[in-house]
């Protein structure tokens, strides 16, 4: 199929990086699309506990690592129960998934990934932090040298339990720093006028 198509166009980066190589004139990345509506309202006040969300879905938990991502955030929860409170949900389709994850103020989700797909992107655009994948060719593909919103962890339970554990106890620092960033570059991606040329030419062209 890759061989007789026109076009190919990838919506991460992942994806990018296994077709360009054998088909570079062809490939072309469009960072998926997410509504960016009103600004959310970010709460002036920190918050005195983290509210931690986690969607689980039972067929792909272990490919998407929510089973470490899970365990990890249950680790940190008995060690600081004053300062998390982890709400998990199971299977829910995917507007019922947003509508229970808006009340949180962060989101664990795509360990082995690079990139944020569309749950951490839509969490984003709320202002919401995710802890995940946000490997430097993720802000590289997307040219953005500046925001930095993805709390990055390596694909382990102790990286997971490390970088919560991190944000749990410093969250007068990085709640509201990371909460705007994630949402400015939801924003910021979402600008036509921000996607490289190869991108808006192929936009237009559609």
């Amino acid at each position: 199929m890759a061989e007789q198509c026109d076009a190919i166009v990838t919506g991460l980066y992942e994806y990018w990086c296994c077709y360009e190589p054998y088909f570079p004139k062809k490939t072309t990345f469009i960072p998926f699309p997410i509504v960016v509506g009103e600004p959310p309202i970010i709460a002036v006040e920190t918050p005195e506990k983290l509210n931690l969300f986690i969607g689980i879905s039972k067929s792909r938990s272990v490919y998407k690592g929510t089973d470490i991502m899970l365990r990890a955030a249950e680790t940190v929860k008995k060690q600081y129960p004053d300062r998390l409170n982890l709400t998990v949900v199971n299977g829910l389709p995917f507007d019922e998934y947003v509508r229970t994850m808006l009340g949180s103020d962060a989101i664990m989700d795509q360990l082995y990934s690079y990139t944020p797909s569309m749950n951490p992107l839509e969490a984003m655009a709320h202002g919401i932090i995710c802890i995940g994948g946000g490997e430097p060719e993720n802000y590289e593909i997307i040219h953005e040298t500046t925001l930095r919103p993805i709390i990055n962890v390596l694909p382990t339970y102790e990286s997971c339990v490390r970088e919560l554990t991190r944000l749990v106890n410093n969250l007068s620092l990085s709640f509201h720093n990371c909460a705007a960033i994630a949402m400015n570059m939801c924003a910021s991606i979402m600008s036509l006028s921000r996607l490289p040329a190869s991108m808006r030419s192929f936009i237009g062209g559609c």
